[in-house]
């Protein structure tokens, strides 16, 4: 349990870093306490949901004029 609050913690302090003001540091602390919380709810209330993932995964295709440039150079 310890290193989940370390992490909690370390994850705070990254939050209100990034406030500009007091203001803006209370507002993010509040938006990740929303998200905090309904993560706690979702975990409660449809825990499969929690590990159910989805991904759409795209190929990249290199452009043409890079490749051909490093293979002569």
């Amino acid at each position: 349990m310890q290193p989940k609050l370390r992490a909690q913690m370390s994850h705070i302090n990254r939050v209100i870093e990034t406030g500009k003001n007091p203001n803006h540091v209370n507002a993010l602390l509040m938006k990740e306490l929303m998200r905090q919380f309904d993560r706690f709810s979702t975990a409660i209330n449809n825990p499969s949901a929690l590990t159910e993932q989805s991904a759409t995964v795209t190929t990249l295709h290199p452009k043409q004029g890079r490749d051909s440039l490093a293979a002569e150079g």
